[in-house]
């Protein structure tokens, strides 16, 4: 599987010379499969830069995984450029939270008075699914879900391909203020022997107690699942707005020796807008 990040920030895109490392557009990943089969994981501002890229390739087929509904996570969604194009099969999956489908809530965020263009209006023929509790396949990856500890829930994802495993946990609190979602040990459990885990890191463990039961977890929280579960490479993610280029690489630090304080044998590092790397 090949990873390439379109978008790694938390809350609300953000712009600037502080933040040009890390980059300030919000959740968007392209994963693909060993086929080369296009798997979208979060429709975030990430995903507009994303769209330019697929429409210039040619690419016409793939499917949409959400995690959850919130703002950061579906803004990018109108501004897709395939959605435009009736050359284009978009498969959206994502879990049913407060009532509502993944086509309900585009079809939502699209009406008026809130964008130009409705949802109806649009070329691409677009199929919509709840996601199911039970694995499945796309092409030749493994899918595997679970609920997540966030306000109003959430899906997390376990990927697995020719005995490689990427795990994708943002927006889920592993601290005592956590909502909904498993038991920590489920967690655990989720992520053993991953090859990768990207696990949200919006706060520092100083910040934590005030943010507590917000869905989010503190980067020490995300050590130290990694380090029970036997990761070998733990990836921060949904950076905090506010967060520096320089404050990102302090965090990373913090949590490298963290790892090696608990003899945790895993590579540390912040996942920026444009990283690519293969799992």
């Amino acid at each position: 599987m090949r990873l390439h990040c379109w978008g790694s920030r938390g809350s609300v895109p953000v712009s600037g010379n502080s933040t040009q490392c890390y980059g300030g557009d919000t959740s968007c990943l392209e994963l693909r499969s060993s086929r080369d089969y296009l798997i979208i994981i979060d429709a975030g501002t990430g995903l507009r830069e994303l769209g330019i890229r697929l429409e210039t390739a040619g690419s016409n087929v793939c499917h949409l995984l959400m995690t959850h509904y919130h703002w950061d996570h579906i803004m990018g969604f109108p501004f897709f450029k395939p959605l435009y194009s009736k050359d284009t099969v978009l498969h959206i999956i994502g879990p049913c939270l407060a009532g509502k489908t993944p086509i309900s809530v585009f079809s939502s965020v699209m009406d008026n008075p809130l964008f130009p263009n409705q949802f109806e209006r649009l070329r691409a023929e677009i199929n919509g699914y709840v996601l199911p509790e039970e694995a499945f396949t796309i092409d030749t990856v493994l899918v595997e879900t679970l609920p997540l500890r966030h306000p109003g829930g959430g899906a997390g994802y376990r990927f697995t391909e020719n005995g490689k495993t990427l795990i994708f946990l943002t927006d889920n609190e592993l601290g005592e203020g956590g909502s909904g979602g498993l038991d920590y040990t489920e967690f655990v459990h989720f992520c053993r022997d991953a090859d990768c885990l990207i696990h949200d890191a919006e706060y520092t463990d100083e910040e934590y107690p005030a943010a507590r039961s917000w869905g989010h977890s503190a980067a020490g929280q995300a050590v130290h699942l990694a380090a029970e579960a036997g990761v070998k490479h733990l990836s921060l993610f949904h950076h905090h707005p506010e967060r520096t280029d320089a404050q990102i690489d302090r965090l990373v630090d913090t949590c490298r020796n963290q790892l090696e304080k608990l003899s945790a044998d895993i590579k540390c590092s912040a996942l920026a807008e444009g990283d690519r790397f293969v799992i």
